[in-house]
């Protein structure tokens, strides 16, 4: 029942995941949400008691039979019947008892001991810690085998580690291949019922999901992860190890093996968001997604997309593959790619005839890349690289370039270091520069691109106390994830401002500030090299501070 301004107001389930809405008017209104009792709960309840009347009754019945059986001295036999009954009617009602109560409704008779970091019977426990926010504890899967469009069911066990939360935070969990392709998905928006910022400390979380598994997924070895992202803007948090060092965004949960489907999907079922139905050889290409849909794409960002394909009648007994090209206007040759149709350890001399196979792709828009629209094609080639079929018009894509400066900054502090032999960080301002605890402040990198980058790092900006505990931090992908590494041109020069607050409670001390550059995916960090071109650690000191309240 839910009420605005103490008065009655309707509800509705929300879809897909069943939460009540209220429609509430402009204004400044008091909502509340009460919750009452349900027929199929009054049902259950009426259940339970006519059972526990029932037991009771037949129990007294029993005793009085006996009692009458010893003092007439009948014989032995007489006595069995209830004796016999005995047994399957106190199952039958303790089963009763079970699924209609005690599985689903709090009593003093179900509980799972919790100690406050592990929860006992959970089949695999857990420590993963993101950003000092949640703890991932504990994970239940029943079974890590299922068929391609089928769904399977887990639990994840959460703990707040820093209770009351400072925002809402949701859950993901993908499967995904060893590119990273997705193959399913099942995000959890409040886990275990409750937006995480009401969690208490005491507590824990047991948080359902059901993933399905996409139809077309072909058959092998997935990885199944979980991370977790802030409900309001998306912003993923980092794992972090012992060393509070980040790890990426996601843990490895199980490894899930996808079998092959009992029937193949049919287009209907694939569902691609163009549909093309384009023979291309012994292939067919069913359709295809765009992962950005129609939006514009940087030069040096990734290029995402799914393709949908079936197998013919006659699969060639050599491998296949696919090429992909960037065209330009005037026919100029942008990108010319090759690769699998589908998983590396799925080639086509392994697909049988009629089978629909889903296969997500990425390519990299060169960093040099010209502004304009390109046309993204696809041909099939054999192993010698010779011509098969196509090619086949796929989409218009266009590329935007950004502004790019060569000039040097003057940076209030100087510098001179190289990172992974690729980006030099020229130097630094900050503002203010006597920092005050719980206030913010902006530091502001110079980046200088010296060689081109194929992978796409995120800068970290740590405040440092004397025990090494960050006490302010930021990070990001280059320029908030507007110039990623790898559309950097040699000679570049990048202004990359952060803006950073000390933690409140944070002690009066002396702090440092540390900078560095890490792969998002895998936490691994860019090593900083010296004048011979030797590692020599994997971050930067800025500044050695005192901070006073």
């Amino acid at each position: 029942q839910a009420e605005i301004d103490g008065k009655p107001a309707s509800i509705a389930a929300r879809e897909p995941n069943g939460l009540v809405a209220v429609d509430v008017p402009a204004g400044h209104h008091t909502v509340g949400i009460h919750f009452g009792s349900t027929p199929l709960r009054r049902a259950a309840d009426a259940i339970s008691v006519l059972t526990a009347i029932g037991l009771v009754v037949w129990a007294v019945a029993v005793k009085k039979e006996l009692k009458e059986t010893r003092e007439t001295k009948e014989t032995v036999a007489l006595t069995k019947p209830p004796s016999s009954l005995l047994s399957p009617i106190s199952l039958i009602s303790l089963l009763l008892l079970r699924a209609v109560y005690l599985d689903n409704f709090p009593n003093p008779f179900s509980n799972t001991p919790f100690d406050g970091a592990t929860v006992a019977g959970v089949a695999t426990p857990l420590s993963v810690n993101f950003d000092h926010r949640l703890a991932l504890i504990g994970l239940d899967l029943p079974h890590a085998t299922a068929r391609s469009g089928d769904a399977f069911d887990f639990n994840l066990y959460w703990r707040p580690l820093d209770a009351p939360l400072d925002a809402d935070y949701s859950i993901s969990a993908h499967l995904i291949d060893a590119s990273g392709g997705l193959f399913g998905q099942a995000d959890s928006q409040h886990p275990g019922g409750l937006p995480t910022s009401r969690w208490r400390g005491d507590q824990y979380a047991l948080d359902h999901h059901r993933l399905l598994i996409l139809p077309g997924t072909p058959p092998g070895a997935y990885r199944l992860v979980a991370g977790v992202y802030r409900f309001d803007t998306g912003a993923s948090l980092s794992l972090r190890d012992d060393n509070d060092i980040p790890q990426g965004t996601t843990t490895t949960l199980a490894q899930i093996v996808v079998t092959r489907p009992t029937r193949y999907p049919t287009n209907a079922e694939l569902s691609p968001s163009v549909l093309l139905d384009g023979p291309l050889g012994p292939l067919t290409l069913v359709g295809y997604d765009l992962a950005n849909g129609a939006q514009p794409v940087a030069a040096g960002s990734p290029l995402s997309f799914t393709l949908y394909w079936r197998a013919g009648r006659d699969v060639p007994a050599e491998r296949l593959y696919a090429r992909f090209e960037l065209v330009a206007a005037d026919g100029k040759m942008i990108l010319s790619k090759d690769l699998p149709p589908a998983r590396v350890d799925y080639p086509t001399t392994e697909w049988a005839t009629g089978e629909a196979v889903r296969a997500p792709q990425t390519i990299q828009i060169p960093a040099d890349a010209p502004a304009g629209k390109v046309r993204l094609q696809l041909s099939l080639i054999d192993e010698a690289g010779s011509f098969v079929a196509g090619p086949i018009a796929l989409s218009k894509i266009e590329i935007v370039a950004p502004q790019r400066s060569t000039e040097r900054p003057h940076a209030g502090h100087p510098l001179d270091v190289v990172f992974g032999g690729a980006i030099r960080l020229l130097g630094y301002d900050l503002a203010p520069e006597a920092l005050t605890i719980g206030q913010p402040f902006k530091l502001t990198l110079y980046w200088e691109s010296i060689a081109p980058v194929a992978q796409s790092y995120t800068v970290f900006t740590h405040l440092l106390d004397s025990d090494n505990h960050i006490r302010a931090q930021r990070d990001s992908p280059p320029l908030g994830g507007a110039r990623p590494t790898t559309g950097w041109l040699p000679g570049e020069v990048l202004t990359d401002v952060y803006e950073l607050k000390v933690e409140p409670d944070a002690p009066a001390g002396s702090y440092a500030i540390e900078v560095g550059l890490y792969d998002g995916a895998s936490g691994q960090r860019l090593p900083v090299l010296d004048a011979a071109g030797q590692a020599g650690g994997d971050r930067v000191i800025l500044a050695n501070l005192r901070l006073d309240r």
